[in-house]
């Protein structure tokens, strides 16, 4: 199915299917029982969603950033054709352990840097290397300071501070929503 900007791509009543992004980009977030939301990751072509049968206390939510084109099928379905196909059993695996890996790097920052490290973390992450140094990174996707916060559980007015003064000591420079 195409998904505009905008549209739920998955709610906590999907809880029985595989969705796999096709084209587009899609953000993965909970909501705390206060109504907070927090961004767990962002998606792209390749990717796989769904809860596999994990419990969680929290709603989970994904919803397209662009125009994307999303596929989706029952567990049942998805286990069944990934234990017939070893290329793609290991492809999966690799891509869910890369996921694993990530999300362990950032529970680690949340709970041992602080926001200005957090931050420049983000970014360093979320930066692709450019030109002869691996050093320089370049973030070619334009993300709000809004969708900054919510990635790291902090205020907007807090990613915007510290992105002004990384900006004067000249660490970071902007250019519309993209960093270097």
């Amino acid at each position: 199915k195409e998904f505009c900007k905008g549209e739920i791509v998955f709610d906590p009543e999907s809880r029985d299917k595989i969705f796999i992004v096709k084209t587009g980009k899609v953000e993965l977030y909970h909501v705390n029982n206060e109504g907070k939301k927090f961004i767990v990751d962002v998606l792209k072509k390749g990717s796989v969603i769904g809860d596999l049968g994990i419990e969680t206390h929290e709603a989970t939510y994904v919803e397209s950033l662009e125009n994307s084109y999303v596929c989706w099928m029952s567990k049942e379905k998805f286990f069944q054709i990934i234990s017939q196909d070893s290329e793609l059993s290991e492809k999966m695996m690799k891509g869910l352990f890369e996921r694993l890996v990530n999300s362990e790097k950032k529970a680690s920052s949340l709970a041992n840097d602080s926001v200005f490290q957090r931050i420049v973390k983000l970014l360093l992450r979320l930066g692709k290397p450019i030109g002869e140094s691996a050093s320089d990174k370049r973030v070619t996707e334009p993300f709000t300071h809004e969708q900054l916060a919510h990635m790291l559980g902090i205020s907007r007015q807090t990613v915007t501070t510290i992105l002004s003064s990384l900006t004067k000591k000249g660490v970071v420079k902007r250019a519309r929503k993209k960093f270097i």
